[in-house]
């Protein structure tokens, strides 16, 4: 679980930078031409495949929490539109090619040529978003582009936890001793829900 909380924090940041630099891209003074600067065509891109192979480590997580709880979130996740979307495209840009970056009406386009080279690209994609060249065009927005992902954690979490007796302890890590170990404090799962349920 602590493993999950890290990557999630590490999903939020290059979401927030993906949205930091698609800004940059769409602010930027070069209407007459087609591609932008290379090096902010760069960094978007880069940003935007950490925020996917985050989002698959993530995923590779929930497998493992399956495992342990016997549940078939795994499998859920699979079936969200959101998602096939979003895994394709890192499968698609971490194995087969890098895409082409261009706007349209202030918004990002996403061009890819190579789609029919992953496997199952079906799966994944559906022709409307092909154009008369057999090229995939996404229109791209990275407005709330994790938000489907905390949803689906947190009611993964609120299942998993309304099958554990709220009496149950736990230790909790809270601070580094002066050696560098972990300190921690015994909780009770209720008394834990109600402190997060008082930050909310």
């Amino acid at each position: 679980m602590m493993d999950l909380n890290n990557r999630l924090v590490q999903l939020k940041y290059f979401a927030n930078e993906v949205r930091a630099h698609e800004k940059i891209l769409l602010d930027a003074k070069e209407e007459k031409k087609r591609i932008y600067s290379y090096k902010h065509y760069q960094v978007f891109l880069g940003f935007i495949e950490a925020y996917l192979d985050k989002l698959h480590g993530i995923v590779d997580l929930v497998k493992k929490i399956d495992n342990l709880y016997l549940t078939d979130f795994s499998e859920k996740i699979y079936s969200e539109k959101w998602f096939i979307i979003q895994i394709g495209l890192r499968h698609l840009f971490h194995h087969i090619e890098s895409p082409l970056i261009t706007k349209k009406a202030n918004q990002i386009i996403i061009v890819c040529e190579r789609v029919k080279s992953v496997r199952n690209w079906k799966r994944y994609f559906e022709n409307w978003m092909f154009d008369s060249k057999e090229r995939l065009n996404v229109k791209f927005s990275s407005k709330d582009i994790e938000v489907n992902l905390i949803n689906f954690l947190n009611e993964m979490a609120k299942t998993i936890l309304s099958g554990i007796d709220p009496n149950n302890s736990i230790n909790v890590f809270t601070a580094f001793d002066k050696k560098g170990g972990l300190k921690s404090k015994k909780y009770k799962l209720k008394d834990l829900l109600n402190l997060v349920d008082q930050l909310k």
